[in-house]
């Protein structure tokens, strides 16, 4: 058999080298494909030959935040972004897999990237992964100073989804040499200050106009080595061979060289009528009919219940999920839906205490005997046992399960009352002095017994 090995050399422009570019996927119940569609645009950023390319799927939120910090520093960023979309007090934020980090909202994030020196950003964000459950969060973002940005997405402000391939990352997929703005064209913006990003594909691959042939023998060793192909050619060539075996020559020498008996014939992919021609090969089974029992498929499982992403600070879509469905709720905190990230656990317990009047210093993300007695008296109202007064997050779960309680303002205690004792002048001493009492007079002798004998008369007494 005679065969044409080929390396086509792709000879393309490459327009910017020095865009960094993070591509992201995080696929959950409401993106399902964000893990195909990360790894569709990375390949289609490779392609585009506008910087290196790092791909990161399914990462956490701490994960999430560190990969978009060590963006910092480059002049030219590029992020994609396949997943849930959550809502904070900062706005729109990239979610991590299983919750979402401050650090990962939209307009800090450009604001960070301003700061360390970064001039141009496009970030392009698949809200449609699969499903339109994180359709229309997004917003126009606060470009801070100095910073050019191109943002997009598949539905923006939207509650809609485009079909395929309308979408951002189909858009991507398909994207033309030129301006990658143009092939983006139609879908939400919410920023076009960024100069036109001028990217150029691969060319396709073209048919050689010459090549030459071998004979391929056992044991020979085949070096691949790369051939200029002409750019006007239209026939796509995976490999070119000699479909025709070639006639029985002996093999070549050292001394004999072999030539080419027939033209070189381009291989294209097999159409249906040239398989169904292909001979049944001698003693192989002819096509024959099966008989036997199908089993019929088994039903598929019911898909679980979405959890709803929210932001650990969405006070308004946390207590609206609370009313709207409370059993929801308590499975999202006791799974930690709604825990804050570990950093951040004093600051979010000590604000939780505030919103209840029962913390009344600053929130300073510093745990000391103040928030302690918060801990007490908002047990104390809601009237439940606090699992632990330290900064756990145990404790914040219990306290976001129970909701907001309105702790009485502290009130000073009352200073004690002094006793105040008057003393009386002692009266002043009398001058005169009262007469003393006269003596009591002398008893009167007993009398004596007539006719009897007395002391006197007998001259002694009886002893």
């Amino acid at each position: 058999m005679r065969v044409l090995l080929m390396l086509t050399a792709l000879t393309q422009p490459l327009a910017a080298e020095d865009w960094n570019v993070l591509v992201i996927g995080n696929p959950s119940r409401s993106a399902p494909t964000a893990f195909a569609d990360s790894h569709a645009a990375a390949e289609a950023f490779r392609e585009m030959a506008i910087g290196p390319v790092t791909l990161r799927r399914e990462v956490g939120a701490d994960a999430l935040a560190q990969a978009l910090d060590g963006l910092a520093g480059s002049s030219k960023v590029l992020i994609y972004f396949a997943g849930p979309i959550g809502t904070g007090s900062s706005g729109p934020m990239l979610m991590g897999q299983g919750g979402g980090d401050p650090r990962g909202a939209i307009d800090p994030l450009l604001a960070r990237l301003a700061a360390s020196g970064t001039t141009e950003v496009a970030l392009l964000i698949e809200d449609c992964a699969g499903a339109p459950g994180f359709a229309g969060r997004l917003v126009a973002p606060q470009l801070p100073a100095g910073l050019s940005a191109y943002v997009a997405a598949s539905s923006g402000v939207s509650a809609t989804c485009p079909a395929s391939p309308d979408r951002l990352t189909d858009r991507l997929r398909l994207a033309q040499a030129g301006p990658l703005q143009d092939s983006l064209a139609g879908l939400w913006t919410g920023a076009t200050s960024l100069a036109p990003l001028v990217v150029a594909p691969a060319a396709p691959p073209s048919t050689p106009a010459s090549a030459a042939l071998v004979d391929v023998v056992d044991g020979d060793v085949i070096q691949i080595a790369p051939v200029a192909v002409s750019a006007a050619a239209a026939t796509e060539v995976i490999a070119g061979i000699a479909i025709d075996p070639p006639p029985e020559t002996p093999e070549p020498t050292a001394t004999t060289s072999a030539t080419p008996s027939a033209e070189p014939a381009v291989f294209r992919p097999l159409r249906d009528e040239d398989i169904l021609a292909i001979p049944v090969a001698a003693g192989m089974p002819q096509p024959s009919i099966i008989v036997g029992l199908i089993r019929a498929p088994e039903p598929e499982p019911e898909p679980e219940p979405e959890l709803p992403q929210i932001a650990y600070d969405d006070l308004a879509a946390r207590e609206a999920l609370r009313t709207e469905d409370p059993a929801l709720f308590g499975t999202l905190v006791q799974a930690g839906g709604l825990d804050p990230p570990p950093e951040s656990l004093v600051v979010a317990l000590q604000t939780e205490l505030q919103r209840s009047g029962c913390y009344t210093a600053a929130v300073d993300g510093q745990w000391g005997n103040g928030s302690r007695r918060a801990v007490d008296r908002y047990a104390e109202t809601a009237g439940l046992s606090p699992v632990t007064r330290d900064p756990d997050i145990s404790l914040y779960r219990q306290i976001v399960l129970a909701g907001q309680v309105a702790c009485p303002a502290p009130v000073a205690e009352a200073a004690p009352a002094r006793t105040t004792t008057t003393r009386t002048a002692d009266p002043a001493p009398s001058t005169a002095r009262a007469a003393p009492a006269p003596a009591p007079a002398p008893a009167p002798a007993p009398a004596q017994p007539s006719g009897g004998l007395s002391n006197s008369a007998l001259g002694g007494v009886f002893r």
